[in-house]
């Protein structure tokens, strides 16, 4: 994913800054397992949103707006991850949810992730334009 996105602050438009970052985004959240959210699953997931968000924040880009719609959206993504493995230490291996408190906070707090996620993400949209 970095070496497409290598290029991106490489003297390109701003428009097209966001295209490629966009372009990387979808791409990765093709990867993500879908189905039911076992526990592996849910690590599986937060360690993909993770790495997400470790290459969103190397990629080098000349638009400082962009630039700080990504910091942000990384966030987001670290704070899904984050949820994601606090959901897993609530769920059995076949995905059997245990301690109805604890899964309402988390699922809260991937509630936010998620919101912020898309947030950031048409922010991105709304700079390709």
């Amino acid at each position: 994913m970095l070496l497409c996105w290598g290029l991106v602050a490489c003297g390109l438009s701003q428009k097209a800054q966001c295209e490629s970052v966009l372009e990387g985004v979808f791409a990765t959240e093709n990867e993500f397992e879908l189905g039911t959210q076992t526990k592996a699953i849910l690590l599986t997931n937060a360690s993909l949103y993770g790495e997400l968000a470790a290459d969103l924040e190397k990629i080098e880009l000349s638009d400082k707006s962009i630039r700080q719609t990504v910091d942000d959206l990384a966030a987001a993504y670290e704070d899904h991850a984050a949820a994601l493995e606090a959901t897993a230490e609530v769920t059995t291996a076949e995905g059997t949810i245990r301690g109805e408190e604890t899964y309402r906070k988390v699922q809260a707090q991937e509630m936010r992730a998620m919101n912020n996620i898309q947030l950031h993400t048409e922010k991105l949209m709304g700079a390709c334009r």
